[in-house]
């Protein structure tokens, strides 16, 4: 594998239990190499979790829908990595938060290489998805596990497949990378592997954060279990 030092990282997702490890990751080490922008739906709700950062030597916070293309354009513009954490931990009918993500994501990137054509560059787009939806790993495991997994989390699951199914999509806009770890548990960190083959069964959620920052400096893989 080759290794970038970004020039400016996206955070999408903030708020949740893994955007708050990856956000708490940023800020401690030495974030002033870099420049980042992190898109939250409820400001307020960020600021709970993190105060003061506002104050913070280059961090920009975008507040507002995920389908607001004109904000993501603002937040995404001259991204070198762009690491998604949103989610949704209910199993809810209809569920489209990832999809409606995807879609924007991409509106805003296809804006953002038509403003500036001669010096677009993709970004790296780090997805963070399950390894339910890895065909090796599902193979791997006893075919009532993973039925009732996927049906327990059917809507949650579809969204998340029509999501990357969009970014997969757009290879000429961005770099997908999707980390699919297992079941997350409220642990703290004790480690982590990250692998192309095999997975774990469980994965806290702090290790989760802390692989999926770890991978902003990893090119070439697109797909990877923790």
């Amino acid at each position: 594998m080759t290794q970038m030092r970004p020039g400016q990282i996206c955070l999408l997702g903030a708020t949740g239990r893994t955007g708050r490890g990856i956000l708490q990751i940023l800020l401690t080490e030495n974030y002033r190499d870099w420049a980042l922008h992190v898109y939250v739906r409820s400001r307020a709700k960020l600021l709970s979790f993190f105060p003061g950062i506002e104050a913070y030597p280059g961090v920009r916070i975008f507040e507002g829908s995920i389908t607001d293309v004109e904000l993501w354009r603002q937040c995404l513009s001259g991204a070198d990595i762009i690491i998604s954490a949103l989610g949704e931990n209910e199993n809810i009918a209809g569920l489209r938060l990832l999809q409606d993500a995807a879609n924007t994501t991409v509106s805003a990137l296809q804006v953002l290489s038509q403003e500036d054509s001669s010096n677009w560059r993709q970004p790296r787009l780090i997805l963070l998805s399950s390894d339910t939806l890895n065909p090796a790993v599902a193979a791997a495991r006893p075919r009532l596990v993973h039925w009732v997994v996927s049906n327990a989390f059917c809507y949650a699951y579809n969204d998340l497949r029509e999501a990357q199914a969009v970014y997969e999509a757009h290879p000429q806009l961005l770099r997908l990378c999707l980390v699919q770890p297992p079941a997350l548990i409220e642990e703290g960190p004790s480690g982590h592997l990250i692998s192309t083959e095999k997975g774990s069964l469980t994965v806290s959620y702090a290790d989760l954060a802390a692989a999926s920052w770890k991978l902003r400096f990893l090119m070439g893989t697109e797909t990877l279990v923790l």
